[in-house]
């Protein structure tokens, strides 16, 4: 008889799976921050954990649609990892300015290619963190706040028209945080000027901390 799967969590907030069945007891990591930068550290810190990691301010005096509560203050421009090449984004609450958000923006490319990344990062970040949920996402409000901007004339800056959310979205709820795996069909809001040329599909990534209010459940 196949006994089943039980799941217990340790002191130290490690999850582990025990298959019995299999002889198989597998540490799933905490979502506790991502890399060395970890949730709830100030700008200092993750300055001296990514020395590649550059200032950007104006970000926080007029944030895009998405980081209205947020703000993000350091860059990485270029990250290699998990076989593909990212962009990061950390994010710092604009009251404490402690580290609660990481963004990373991926590799895009035609549909097929990008579903077959999606599906191999999916696996990988199953294995190392534990099953999630996904869902079909058809989110936009960012792009609504957008066209609200417009209508009242305001100026909006062109990466500001970047936030559209529709695609697929898996979330894997951890100890210390979620993170977000998302593919997007297309990140363009439908309100962008015609000079603004719509983009592949793509992926990101998002490790948020437990408690947090941010974006999507």
């Amino acid at each position: 008889m196949i006994k089943p799967m039980c799941l217990r969590i340790l002191s130290v907030g490690v999850i582990v799976a025990c298959f019995y069945q299999l002889g198989i007891c597998a540490e799933k990591e905490k979502i506790d921050g991502w890399q060395a930068a970890k949730f709830g550290m100030p700008p200092a810190q993750i300055s001296l954990a990514f020395p590649g990691a550059t200032e950007d301010t104006s970000l926080c005096k007029s944030p895009p649609p998405d980081l209205e509560n947020d703000c993000a203050l350091l860059f990485l421009k270029r990250y290699e990892g998990f076989g593909r090449e990212w962009s990061v984004g950390f994010v710092f609450s604009k009251g404490t300015r402690l580290l609660q958000r990481v963004m990373l923006g991926g590799p895009s490319g035609d549909e097929l290619t990008m579903q077959k990344q999606y599906a191999d990062l999916k696996t990988i970040l199953k294995q190392q963190y534990g099953v999630g949920t996904e869902i079909l996402t058809d989110d936009e409000k960012d792009c609504e706040k957008v066209a609200r901007r417009l209508a009242q004339r305001e100026v909006v800056r062109k990466y500001e028209f970047y936030a559209s959310h529709k695609g697929v979205r898996y979330t894997i709820d951890g100890v210390g945080g979620k993170l977000r795996l998302y593919l997007n069909s297309d990140p363009v809001c439908s309100q962008a000027p015609k000079e603004i040329s719509h983009g592949q599909p793509n992926i990101a990534l998002e490790y948020v901390e437990a408690g947090s209010d941010f974006g999507s459940p």
